[in-house]
């Protein structure tokens, strides 16, 4: 899991510790991203094609279907990428 960007200062998150241990699952933060530069260049590289999303992402869901995503995803049955689009 990768947590992108900050919260408040008192923000937690509760963890199952046996999970993360038993599946092998590793929490990264980044920080430092600069969304309002970096998310126009990145489009532009998606629509000149030079970077292929269209392999990578495997299932889409409407926002309606984000329970039905989120319980896919804790369930194991996503794999690559999902995206919820609004």
């Amino acid at each position: 899991m990768v947590a992108v960007g900050l919260a408040s200062a008192s923000t937690t998150i509760p963890v199952e510790l046996n999970k993360f241990v038993r599946k092998g699952i590793k929490l990264l933060g980044s920080y430092g991203a600069k969304p309002r530069q970096d998310m126009p260049e990145l489009l532009d590289l998606v629509n000149r094609g030079i970077i292929d999303t269209k392999g990578s992402v495997t299932e889409r869901y409407r926002l309606g279907q984000v329970n039905d995503a989120l319980g896919a995803l804790e369930r194991g049955e996503i794999l690559g990428r999902s995206i919820l689009v609004f």
